[in-house]
């Protein structure tokens, strides 16, 4: 009776007892030494139909994805039959019969290039869904140390050349001495040819022959019919594994919904990549990481609809967005026409100043420094836009304004006659000129930055950041439109809250993906319940930038510098949210991988994505909020005064309360900011009317 095991661990401990009596050991090499992410092998098939499809097209062959995978079916099914006749098994070779398929396709008998290249594409494919079980793999390190002989053997359609470059990918090729594929000589293991010819050709003596595997047939009564000792694993856990997959597929397949959580099913980590993890990492793989990979792959599809070739990344948030642009272009782009990205140093306090510099200090600007609730007057002006307040003070003078008068309307002293003084400051054309005066350096600076950046050269770029306003692109745009060879501005926003609408031109455009107050949707509008958690889980760790600065003739950022005490604060929570960030870029590994062999889109996971945030974030647990609440939130843009109580309580959130009190009033925000939702929309609507 052969012998069986539930589990790798308990196999290991039974081989390494029976092990002396042998001088070979073979192992089978898929569901035995590796795992597959997915149930169903085939499931990789479509990813590399709609390469070749791709593929096709640009060589000017249009063919639906679905037509290749039909003619790779019938080409594989015909080299089967007609070695049915000649071989002991009725078994395929990969190079073979996509060669036929790619004849078809493309149109001509030489297709070596275009074999080449999907080869190396659906190889790549294939090792990002394979991990190794390190129960077994310790085993066969352990075995060949004592001077086994070790085999791998598999029955696939992969030559064993591509079966050697899968393992040396997945790191278990180094104590293998021979690797047999059925593809090499149409004698698989399932007929039992397999283990005779090996017997016929290595002379390997039967008695002295352990073989590893887990189909009952091929690796077990076969090779005991061989003359073999075999084991096998039926592991339960493995089993299981493949049957939650399998419901999370049928129900994908019924409701849209779903389809996010298989993605997040395949992108759970296995085997030895499941281990114990800093909570925050678990964040970032499981919450963070979905919301800003599907961002990410949005990006790539609107750079490719609208033919765009160069991206900007901007700010500190910007600088993480990249990082897994990084991870996810390779398989979002696999012909290797991926834009080319950049990452500009900027922030709103850098830009400020150089907006000014043609068109002075606008009323919308002015308003917008005002919005942070610590800024007062305009000494916080003359700080946020760089203005030396001296020669200003004889215009201010001639407002009856002075530099300390109240301008933000959330303080006790100020009054409806301060802001129509402002207003007409803002309208004075001796003002304004100064102010272009004293901001010009800073304009000219930023414009030097920006083409060193080669941010002209491109008639179009797309530029990405975090959200909420889009600030920073309206402060870029409004420093370079004079120009022109400004490009045109396409703007992404991971959120786009419109608090202040943007200026929006057929040159100067923004889009928010994950929620667009433009386009409101309730799910995703409750990003908006910790703004400044989901900034802080992508911030890069260097400074932020405080403006720009010319030395030997090139203009480099000036970064906060990491012995200023509020970096020093915000280096404590980089820190502290590193586990966080690696979990995120973790993700981006398997999101890519998962969104390529599923075949999804952005918007196929945004149902998902809704669900992820109403959960995190709208009803987090105490014990969330305690580990993801932000220590420090550095907002250079923020003044130093302290608005009035009153008001420093109406602008508190559902992450500003103590962790304790959230599950006391986790539902009540949830409905007020629904009534305060359904209020809105109705009063759009009756206006609508």
């Amino acid at each position: 009776m052969l012998s069986t095991f539930s589990s790798a661990q308990s196999l290991v401990r039974h081989v390494e007892k029976i092990a002396p009596r042998f001088s070979v050991v073979s192992l089978d090499l898929f569901d035995t030494l590796l795992v597959r992410r997915v149930a169903d092998p085939d499931s990789l098939k479509p990813a590399v139909a709609r390469f070749v499809a791709m593929a096709a097209e640009r060589a000017g062959h249009a063919i639906r994805w679905e037509e290749v995978q039909a003619l790779r079916d019938l080409h594989e099914k015909a080299q089967r039959e007609r070695n049915r006749a000649a071989f002991p098994d009725a078994e395929a070779r990969y190079p073979d019969f996509m060669t036929g398929m790619l004849k078809a396709v493309f149109r001509k008998e030489n297709v070596a290039e275009e074999l080449r290249r999907v080869t190396d594409y659906e190889l790549d494919l294939e090792s990002r869904v394979l991990v190794a079980r390190p129960a077994i793999a310790d085993m066969v390190q352990r075995l060949h140390q004592q001077g086994k002989t070790i085999v791998v053997m598999t029955d696939m359609y992969l030559p064993s050349e591509h079966v050697r470059r899968l393992m040396d990918r997945a790191g278990v090729l180094r104590d293998v001495d021979l690797v047999v594929s059925s593809a090499d000589t149409f004698h698989a293991k399932a007929s039992g040819a397999g283990y005779a010819r090996l017997i016929r050709e290595q002379g390997y003596e039967p008695a002295r022959w352990l073989h590893i595997g887990d189909n009952a047939v091929s690796d077990g009564l076969r090779a005991e019919a061989a003359g073999l000792h075999a084991v096998l694993l039926n592991d339960d856990d493995e089993k299981f594994r493949k049957s939650v997959y399998r419901r999370y597929e049928a129900a994908a397949g019924a409701s849209p919904f779903w389809k996010g959580r298989l993605l997040q099913q395949f992108m759970l980590p296995l085997e030895a990549e499941n281990e114990p993890r800093d909570p925050l990492y678990i964040h970032g793989r499981n919450f963070f990481g979905p919301l800003i990979c599907a961002f990410v792959q949005y990006l790539a599809e609107q750079a490719r609809a609208r033919k765009l070739h160069r991206l900007y990344f901007f700010s500190r948030e910007g600088g993480t967005f990249l990082k897994v642009w990084e991870r996810l272009a390779p398989l979002l782009f696999p012909a290797g026409d991926a834009p080319e990205v950049r990452y500009l140093y900027v922030s709103r306090f850098a830009l400020a100043g150089a907006t000014c510099a043609q068109q002075g200090l606008t009323h919308a600007n002015v308003y917008l420094s005002l919005l942070p609730p610590g800024n007062r007057d305009m000494r916080d002006m003359a700080r946020i836009f760089g203005l030396d307040l001296a020669p200003l003070i004889p215009h201010l003078a001639r407002f009856r304004l002075t530099p300390e008068t109240a301008l933000n309307s959330i303080y006790p002293d100020w009054t409806m006659e301060n802001r129509q003084a402002l207003d007409a400051l803002l309208s004075d054309p001796e003002f304004q000129s100064e102010i272009r005066r004293q901001t010009a350096p800073r304009g000219r600076l930023l414009e030097r930055y920006l083409e060193q950046e080669r941010f002209f050269e491109a008639p179009d770029v797309a530029v990405v950041d975090m959200g909420w306003l889009g600030t920073i692109q309206r402060f870029l745009y409004e420093a370079v439109r004079h120009r022109p060879d400004k490009p045109r501005f396409h703007g992404f926003l991971f959120g786009a809250t419109r608090g202040i609408p943007f200026p929006t031109q057929p040159d100067n455009t923004v889009t928010g993906f994950l929620f667009d107050g433009e386009r409101f949707e309730f799910y995703s509008s409750l990003v908006t319940f910790a703004l400044d958690v989901i900034e802080e889980s992508c911030r890069a760790p260097h400074g932020g930038t405080a403006g720009y600065e010319e030395k030997a003739g090139r203009v480099s950022p000036v970064l906060y510098p990491d012995d200023d005490p509020k970096r020093s604060e915000e280096m404590e929570q980089d820190r502290y949210f590193a586990p966080l960030q690696q979990g995120l870029l973790d993700a981006a590994e398997q999101y890519a991988a998962g969104v390529t062999v599923l075949g999804y889109s952005s918007e196929d996971v945004r149902p998902w994505l809704n669900h992820l945030l109403a959960a995190r974030l709208a009803f987090p647990r105490a014990s969330e909020v305690e580990s993801l609440r932000w220590k420090v939130h550095f907002d250079d843009f923020d003044g130093a005064h302290k608005p009035p109580a009153k008001v420093s309580w109406k602008l508190k959130r559902l992450w500003d309360l103590p962790p304790a009190a959230i599950p006391f009033v986790r539902l009540m925000f949830y409905l007020l900011y629904a009534g305060v939702t359904f209020s809105h929309r109705l009063k759009n609507f009756i206006k609508g009317l």
